[in-house]
Parts: structure tokens; sequence; C-alpha cells
């Protein structure tokens, strides 16, 4: 029986299960009470096609996001209407895939001995802080066509785990935080702010001549600093964090399977191109898809409607919003076979869903993530980093270790995701060099 509360206690519990139960039990359209607030929350195809797609003009984002409004300001994922019309835009060309692969075959070229040093002494090696500083050094090679220092990118990494960490305490909370400055949640907000400030304003200075610095400027005439301050804040919180939770996952599978490890090896030894060319093969893209699948970047988000929409099971009221569950609708047994086993051969074999809106680690429509190839790419590249190395899982089976549910999936509270990495002597002597 439910108190007062509805389902806060086990939203604050674990946020994940609640989503499960409300969603995988025969109904298009479920509900949650979260104190005296009512959800209403999906995972179908059918119902997520519509307010993504078909009619995305009845709905906006939800409030929630507007927690992240402090760290990332206006940028592309909190904004809305016309501001979010001009960055969008402004933007696009930026993210056309030639700069972009370019950029992270350069990044991904400098990572390789960086990590096989790490490796040579057979380290102990935290996934997520790993693929966090891999990642980043990809993004801001690729966007912002910048090298810097592993010093600095490790400053840089830091602070967008700070923000990010911060931004998902504040995301979660059902009653928005009191604005205090004296509440030591507030300053240490405000601290993550001011070093992000400092980042953005670095980058942006020290920006190589590329598609990004081109649309920033241009985005500064229209609407001033504040507005690519907003945006650099964005790609890199955004970016960094889901692709870094992501990878991990990918790889701590990766070590769990020697046999999958070996086949990866072989594939890219008989391609022999450039590292985001052998991403987009088969058993590559298929690892980053079953990955994205088991642990999308977007585990949930919001849409509030701007008028009464009717549904065949019910009606949502304006102003009412829906929580869509991408982490649900990928564990659907009427859509998927074997829903929660890992299995990239899914996709090679095309054992998959016909409708593309059974798989949304990105959204869909016109607000699905504008980096999503680029995301795809960079785990590609993450996938063929590690097939240099021989990887010994530390955590437990994965099939017993659960994600945190904040904003985006971290890693397993408590237990974390960590490897034993040693270099892949028999192809890969030379890295230890």
């Amino acid at each position: 029986m439910k108190t007062i509360l509805g389902d806060l206690p086990e939203f604050r519990k674990n946020p994940i299960k609640l989503s499960e139960n409300a969603t995988l039990n025969g109904s298009r359209i479920g509900e949650i009470r979260l104190f005296t607030r009512f959800y209403y929350i999906s995972s179908d195809p059918y119902i997520l096609r519509s307010i993504l797609l078909d009619d995305a003009s009845s709905w906006r984002k939800g409030p929630e996001v507007g927690r992240l409004s402090p760290a990332m300001g206006e940028g592309l994922i909190p904004a809305e209407g016309e501001r979010w019309r001009i960055g969008r835009e402004t933007l696009a060309p930026a993210f056309k895939p030639d700069e972009i692969n370019h950029g992270l075959d350069v990044g991904a070229d400098r990572l390789l001995r960086g990590i096989a040093h790490l490796a040579s002494d057979h380290q102990t090696v935290d996934l997520h802080k790993l693929c966090g500083h891999a990642t980043l050094v990809m993004t801001i090679q690729a966007l912002f066509g910048c090298h810097f220092s592993s010093e600095y990118i490790e400053h840089v990494r830091e602070a967008v785990a700070e923000g990010h960490d911060v931004m998902t305490q504040h995301a979660a909370q059902v009653v928005p935080p009191i604005k205090s400055k004296l509440s030591s949640s507030y300053r240490r907000l405000m601290r993550a702010v001011e070093v992000l400030d400092d980042i953005a304003e670095y980058i942006y200075y020290h920006m190589d001549e590329c598609k990004m610095k081109k649309a920033l400027m241009q985005l500064e005439q229209l609407l001033g600093y504040k507005a690519v301050r907003d945006e650099i804040v964005t790609l890199l919180v955004a970016g960094f964090e889901t692709s870094a939770n992501a990878g991990a996952w990918m790889l701590y599978h990766m070590a769990e399977k020697p046999e999958l490890m070996q086949r990866l090896r072989t594939q890219h030894e008989c391609v022999g191109s450039k590292p985001h060319e052998i991403a987009k093969q088969p058993l590559f893209s298929g690892l980053v898809k079953e990955t994205l699948r088991l642990y999308p970047s977007a585990w949930w988000f919001a849409r509030t409607a701007n008028r009464d929409v009717a549904f065949e099971e019910r009606t949502i009221p304006k102003n009412a919003s829906i929580l869509v569950v991408p982490w649900a609708l990928h564990r659907n047994p009427r859509l998927w076979d074997a829903p929660n086993t890992f299995d990239p051969d899914r996709w090679v074999e095309k054992r998959i869903p016909q409708d593309r809106f059974s798989w949304l680690p990105f959204g869909a429509g016109p607000r699905a993530c504008i980096g999503r190839n680029q995301a795809m790419i960079e785990l590609g590249i993450l996938a063929w980093l590690a097939t240099s190395f021989d990887m010994l899982p530390l955590s437990g089976d994965t099939r017993n270790l659960k994600p945190e549910g904040g904003i985006t999936l971290g890693p397993p509270p408590g237990s974390g995701l960590y490897v034993k990495m040693a270099v892949h002597e028999p192809q890969y002597g030379r890295l230890a060099a």
C-alpha cells in the first residue's frame, strides 16, 4: 500500500526498477506519483513515435530539464523555442562527418600509446575514469580541433564530472532544491560552474580554425558570448558523461568475453583502415549498438503536453508530463529476444525489431541528440583501442551489476567497473615500447 509519498521512496531507492515496474506490465502508458506530482510513463514504441516524431509539436521538454540550467545555461539540452532553433541550426554544420571523423582519428592515435603506458604495469584500471579521459580527448579534438596536455584533460574531466554529479543531485529531487547561498549544495554547484566557465573560455580562445569555431563565432554574433559558453559546456557535459558511462560498460563486457575480443581483433586486422572506419565494421557496430541498448545514453527523459493529447488508452492532460524510458523499451520481452542478454551478434545477424522506435538511445525526431553519430564512432574507437589489451574483470559478473540511475547511467554504486589491463603482446607488443 502506498503512503502519502506515493512512489517517491522507491524512486529515491531505485528509479530504474520503478520505471521497469511501471512500463513492462502490459500497459502502453503507466502512471506513478512522486509525493503530490503525477507522472505518466511509457516505453511503448507506438506512444514514443507519436511523442517524439509524428506529433512532436504537441510536446515540449519537461520542467525537470530546467534543473540542468545552472550549469548548461541555455545550451541545446535545456533550451526551448527560438533559442533552441538558433542553436541547433547554427551548430549542425559542425557535426558533419568529414571533420568529426578526422578529429576522432587524430584523438584515437594520441590515446593509444597513453593507454599502453597505463597498461604496461598491469595496473588496476577504473574503466569509467579511463573512458571519461578517452572520450574527452576525442571530443575536444573532433569538435574543437584542440590538443591539450593529459594534465589539462584530466582537469577538464574532473570539472565536468563534478558538474554532472551536482546536476544529477538537483535533477533527481522532486522538490526543487532551496537556492540558498548558504547551502553546501549551492556552493558546490557554483564552484563547478565557475570552473566550467573558465574551461569554456579557454577552449573557445584556443580552438583551431574549424567548422565548430565558425559556428560558435556566428552564435556569438547572434546571441552573445554567453550562448557560446552555454553550448561548449553542454557539449562537454553531455558528450563526455554519456559516452564515458556507455564505454565503461562496453569495455567491461569485452573483458568478460575473450572470444568476442578475439573476433574484434580479427575483424579490424582484416580491414586495416582508419579508426573511424574500423568502428563502422559490423561486429564493432553491433557491439556499440548492443551496449547502447542495455545502457542507453539517455535512459529516461520527460516531455510535457502543450494540449490535451488523446491516446487509445488514455488522454494526457495539457501541462502534464510523461516520462519516456528507453531503458525499459530496450528490455521489453515483447520486442527483444532474450532482452537482458548482452548479444552483439543480434545486430550482425539482424535479429532485431523492425520498428526503429524500439531502439532509442539518443531520442528521435527534431530533438534527437545532435552528436549521436559522433558518439557511436567514439564508442567504436574505444572498442578498437581496447582490442590492443588483455583485460581481466575485477568487479564481478555483469549479470549481477546494476547501473546507478541518475541523469545518465553511472557505474554500479560501490563496486564500480574495474579491470586489470596488460598490453596484448602477440599483435601489439610494439605498444609497450
